[in-house]
């Protein structure tokens, strides 16, 4: 765990604290999970149209979590529709 907060920006071998704490609890015996709350965007070398699914998905009333990973590998365009539609949720008109 110390290793994997070491450092200060996202690194491959990393992982997530949330992922490590299932497989835990699945190694455990436990299999009772609740639906994820939490939509996930990687946009780095996707097909036409992820974006548009994955804001799609947030749309849901059970999403409560946004998590947004590789966008300094992204086209320009698509950070700044992903920015824009962010921005509109954080400031609505």
């Amino acid at each position: 765990l110390a290793k994997n907060i070491a450092c200060r920006f996202r690194e491959k071998e990393q992982f997530t604290i949330g992922s490590l704490a299932n497989h835990l609890e699945i190694k455990a015996g436990n299999k009772n999970f609740k639906p994820m709350n939490t939509v996930y965007f990687q946009p780095y070398n996707r097909k036409n149209g992820y974006l548009n699914r994955k804001v799609r998905e947030c749309q849901d009333p059970s999403v409560q979590w946004i998590c947004v990973q590789s966008l300094d590998r992204c086209p320009s365009q698509i950070r700044q529709e992903l920015f824009d539609w962010l921005e509109s949720l954080l400031i609505p008109e």
